[in-house]
C-alpha cells in the first residue's frame, strides 16, 4: 500500500468534531457519520494520506495537515541516502467527513536543506498581526538531530515557504514531537520533546 492513513487519534478527533458540528448545527442538516475502523478517502475517491495529522478551523473551514509517504509506505526514516518525504498534504472540509484534496502545501525541496529525511507534526495558526498562516513542523534525517521548521503562507492551502529551524532553548535546537495552542488573545505556543536532554524526560 503507497498511502500513510491518518492515525487512530486523527479518526477520535474527527468523531469528536463531528458529534460537536452536528449538535451545534442541530436543524440544519442531517447529522454526519465517521465509521471507525475503516478507510478514510477523499472526495475523489482516493485514500487520505495525511501521516501525523493535524485538523485546524480558519473562517468556518476545516483543514487537515499531514505527510505524505507515498514511496516509503513502511515510514522508515532513518535514510539519509535518498528522500523519504513528499511534502505536507492539506484536505479541506466544511463538515469534517467530505475532504477535498487541494494538493501538497509544503514541497519538499528539490536541494539543499531539507532535501533529505523527512518531516512531519505539521501545525498551521494564523497569525493576526502579520496576517499570515503560520506553520510548525518537525524534520529530521536521524534521531536524536531533530529540529523543529516554520513556514508561512498567505493561504491556509499554501504554498507554505520555508523559514528554516528554529532554536528551542537548547545548545543545538534539538527538538521533536510537538504540538501548538493558540489562546483567546491570539498568543500562540509550541510544546516539544527537548531530546538534548533526555534523563530529564524533555522540556
Amino acid at each position: 500500500m503507497t498511502n500513510i492513513l491518518i492515525s487512530k487519534r486523527i479518526i477520535l478527533s474527527l468523531v469528536c468534531l463531528a458529534l460537536w458540528g452536528s449538535h451545534t448545527n442541530a436543524g440544519e442538516s442531517a447529522p454526519a457519520t465517521i465509521i471507525n475502523g475503516t478507510e478514510l478517502k477523499d472526495t475523489s475517491g482516493k485514500l487520505i494520506a495525511a501521516h501525523e495529522g493535524d485538523i485546524a478551523r480558519f473562517n468556518r473551514v476545516f483543514y487537515l495537515y499531514g505527510s505524505s509517504y507515498a514511496n516509503n509506505p513502511k515510514g522508515k526514516f532513518r535514510m539519509t541516502a535518498e528522500p523519504v518525504w513528499n511534502g505536507v498534504q492539506v484536505y479541506r472540509s466544511t463538515d469534517l467527513v467530505n475532504w477535498t484534496y487541494k494538493g501538497v502545501c509544503l514541497p519538499r525541496p528539490e536541494s539543499g536543506f531539507g532535501q533529505l529525511g523527512a518531516t512531519g507534526r505539521s501545525h498551521v495558526m494564523y497569525n493576526e498581526k502579520t496576517q499570515k498562516y503560520v506553520m510548525w513542523y518537525r524534520w529530521f534525517v536521524a534521531m536524536p538531530a531533530s529540529f523543529l521548521m516554520v513556514a508561512t503562507a498567505d493561504h491556509p492551502e499554501g504554498p507554505f515557504t520555508p523559514l528554516g529551524p528554529r532554536e528551542m532553548g537548547t545548545s543545538n535546537g534539538f527538538a521533536s514531537d510537538m504540538n501548538t495552542f493558540q489562546d483567546d488573545d491570539g498568543k500562540a505556543y509550541v510544546i516539544y520533546c527537548d531530546h538534548n536532554k533526555p534523563e530529564e524526560g524533555g522540556g
